[in-house]
C-alpha cells in the first residue's frame, strides 16, 4: 500500500514538472496580435468619429454621437482597450507563462463584444457626414405632408436643388428648418391674393392638397400689403415656404429671408416611422 501512495505521489511531481515546462509563447503572442489589431480598429474608428465632429457641419443629425447608451459604450471599449495596452506592454517577457494567455485570452473575449461599437459608430458618422442624415419634423409647418413626429433622411452628397425640393435649412436663429423651395436664384416672386407666380407665371402646388384632394391654403404676405408683396431672389439664394402657408415662418417673414446656399443641409428623401425613436 505504502509502494501504491509513493508511486502515485511521483506520478503527480512528474506531471507538475511537465506543466512547468510548457512553453506557452507561441499561442501567446498569436493571440496578443489579434488582441493588438482590434484595438487598433478601436482607435481608429475612435479617431474618424473624433474627425467627423470637428470638420462635418451634420454633426447635430449624427445620431450615434447624440446617444448616451452609444457614447457609453465607446468610452467602456476604449478604456478596456488601453487597459489590454498596459497590460500588454508590461508582460512583454511573461509570454510564455499560462496566466498570460489565459488573460489575454479574456481580453480577446471581450473586445469580441465591444469593438463592434467604435466599428458601427465610425460607419453612421461617415455616412452622416458623406451621404445621408436623419432627422424628424417639430412642429406643423410642413403638413399636409410632413406631420410633427414624422422621421426623415435627407440627402447632401453634391446636392443640387431645384424648385418644389423639400429641404433642410439652418435659420439665423440656429435652429434647423424643412422648407420647400419655390424661388431659384434670380428668380422673381409674386403673392398676389394668396396666388404664387414665378417669373410672372402661376405655379402648380399639387403639393398642397390634403386628403380630399383640395387646396385650401392661401399665400398672403407677412409684411406690408397681406394680399400683394414681391420678391427678386438674389444670386445664391433661395426663396423657400412652408406647405402650411397659414401658419409657416419663411422667406415671406424677416425672421428668415432669403436662404443662402451654405444655409442649405440638404434634400428630403425619405419620410418614415422610427420605431426605435418611438
Amino acid at each position: 500500500m505504502s509502494n501504491e501512495i509513493e508511486d502515485f505521489e511521483n506520478d503527480i511531481e512528474d506531471t507538475s514538472e511537465k506543466s512547468a515546462e510548457i512553453d506557452f509563447t507561441e499561442k501567446t503572442i498569436k493571440i496578443r496580435k489579434k488582441l493588438l489589431r482590434k484595438v487598433w480598429v478601436v482607435f481608429w474608428s475612435t479617431i474618424i468619429i473624433l474627425l467627423s465632429l470637428v470638420i462635418d457641419k451634420h454633426n447635430d443629425f449624427d445620431v450615434v454621437i447624440e446617444s448616451a447608451l452609444f457614447r457609453t459604450f465607446l468610452y467602456l471599449t476604449i478604456s478596456v482597450s488601453i487597459v489590454v495596452i498596459i497590460f500588454s506592454l508590461k508582460n512583454k517577457t511573461r509570454y510564455n507563462e499560462a496566466i498570460t494567455l489565459k488573460r489575454y485570452k479574456v481580453f480577446s473575449e471581450i473586445l469580441d463584444v465591444l469593438y463592434i461599437i467604435p466599428i458601427f459608430m465610425a460607419v453612421v458618422s461617415l455616412s452622416n457626414e458623406l451621404f445621408v442624415s436623419p432627422s424628424f419634423i417639430d412642429g406643423s409647418s410642413m403638413e399636409p405632408n410632413y406631420y410633427e413626429g414624422d422621421d426623415i433622411l435627407f440627402w447632401h452628397l453634391n446636392e443640387k436643388y431645384e424648385r418644389f425640393d423639400v429641404v433642410i435649412l439652418k435659420a439665423p436663429s440656429d435652429d434647423y428648418w424643412i422648407k420647400r423651395i419655390i424661388g431659384l436664384p434670380g428668380d422673381s416672386i409674386i403673392l398676389d391674393n394668396g396666388v404664387v407666380l414665378v417669373n410672372g407665371v402661376e405655379i402648380n402646388q399639387d403639393f398642397l392638397k390634403d386628403e380630399n384632394g383640395s387646396i385650401d391654403e392661401n399665400t398672403l404676405c407677412r409684411t406690408g400689403d397681406a394680399n400683394h408683396c414681391e420678391f427678386y431672389v438674389p444670386n445664391g439664394n433661395y426663396f423657400v415656404l412652408g406647405d402650411n402657408r397659414d401658419v409657416s415662418d419663411d422667406s415671406r417673414s424677416n425672421n428668415l429671408g432669403y436662404v443662402g446656399e451654405d444655409q442649405l443641409y440638404g434634400k428630403v428623401i425619405l419620410k418614415f416611422n422610427n420605431f426605435f425613436r418611438n
